[in-house]
């Protein structure tokens, strides 16, 4: 059974720099990470407000 030390996985020493490849691809993720939550949360808002709308309050 083979035994893994996690933090011997990615020590300090083997640090190397990252291509513009791949910081574009880390842009674009994050970018489409931001829309989706802001069209998420737009339609979220419509949904919770129409329902809101429906009910009327009562005491």
């Amino acid at each position: 059974m083979a035994r893994v030390n996690l933090p011997d996985m990615n020590s300090a020493t083997d640090e190397r720099t990252r291509a513009t490849g791949e910081w574009m691809l880390y842009g674009v993720g994050l970018l489409a990470t931001v829309v989706v939550t802001i069209f998420v949360t737009r339609i979220a808002k419509k949904a919770l407000a129409k329902k809101i709308e429906a009910k009327p309050y009562r005491c």
